[in-house]
């Protein structure tokens, strides 16, 4: 596996402008066969290993334009690595990514018009402010989108460094940079970790307009209510992507003997 060149609300839910997801949600042109929507994402037999060590075999999935998938597991099955596939950051051993129709596995120069990404860890600048990461993020000197200052309240840290911030701001300023192109897709390796219950609550309300206004998210999560807010769910578990739902004998929700969750 190698690294790729190229890698690197309450108001939205109450109907506010919430980030100008409608505006991209999906490409023009964007339709299939007989007029039928494409798939947003598909995912077609990824493999990836480091060393002799299988991370992902021959991992497959798709997703429609308004879909929320959900990528649950174990910590180390992989999810963050497939996440990072799908975003660019690192190339497959086998296997391609494909949105809307665009291999981006061949082009991934074409990433940033189709995806934006959360990755698990602090992808900011810390010497920088809030507001000139948002700019960098963006590839434009412009104005910040009022909306996206909106929706994820940064207007009164937008000069703050962002050293100087709490986890849970980084946090909400890493998602407002994930979504400041306003890509059709969002990867989220865990958007709501490090959040409170207030804007954790906030950042779930958005997710969901989002997919309201025909985005799609796939999220590795170990949140009960983003994978019961998701449209559909795959566990991945030992190198290998199976759909999963909460009535699985995989899983209970008490976490019974012999039933241990695979969120933990």
């Amino acid at each position: 596996m190698t690294t790729s060149e190229d890698g690197g609300s309450r108001g939205a839910a109450d109907g506010q402008d919430g980030a100008g997801c409608q505006e991209a949600a999906q490409p023009a042109g964007a339709a299939g066969q007989a007029g039928e929507p494409m798939h947003s994402v598909d995912v077609n037999g990824v493999g990836a290993s480091y060393g002799r060590h299988t991370i992902l075999h021959d991992v497959s999935m798709h997703a429609m334009p308004g879909e929320q998938i959900a990528i649950i597991g174990r910590n180390g099955s992989g999810k963050s690595t497939l996440l990072q596939i799908m975003a660019g950051i690192i190339r497959p051993d086998a296997g391609r990514i494909v949105y809307y129709g665009h291999d981006v596995t061949r082009r991934p120069r074409e990433l940033t018009r189709f995806c934006g990404y959360l990755p698990q860890g602090n992808p900011l600048a810390e010497e920088l402010t809030v507001r000139d990461n948002v700019a960098l993020w963006s590839g434009s000197i412009r104005a910040v989108d009022p909306s996206i200052l909106d929706v994820f309240h940064l207007r009164d840290i937008l000069n703050k460094p962002v050293r100087s911030l709490s986890g849970g701001m980084k946090r909400r300023v890493s998602i407002a940079c994930a979504v400041v192109r306003k890509p059709p897709v969002l990867i989220m390796d865990e958007p709501t970790a490090a959040l409170d219950i207030y804007y954790r609550r906030e950042i779930r309300d958005w997710m969901r307009w989002y997919c309201q206004g025909n985005g799609t998210i796939v999220v590795a999560t170990h949140d009960d209510a983003e994978i019961r807010a998701s449209s559909r769910c795959y566990l991945l578990d030992g190198g290998t992507l199976t759909p999963w739902t909460p009535g699985d004998a995989l899983w209970r929700p008490d976490g019974a003997a012999g039933n241990e969750p695979p969120l933990s």
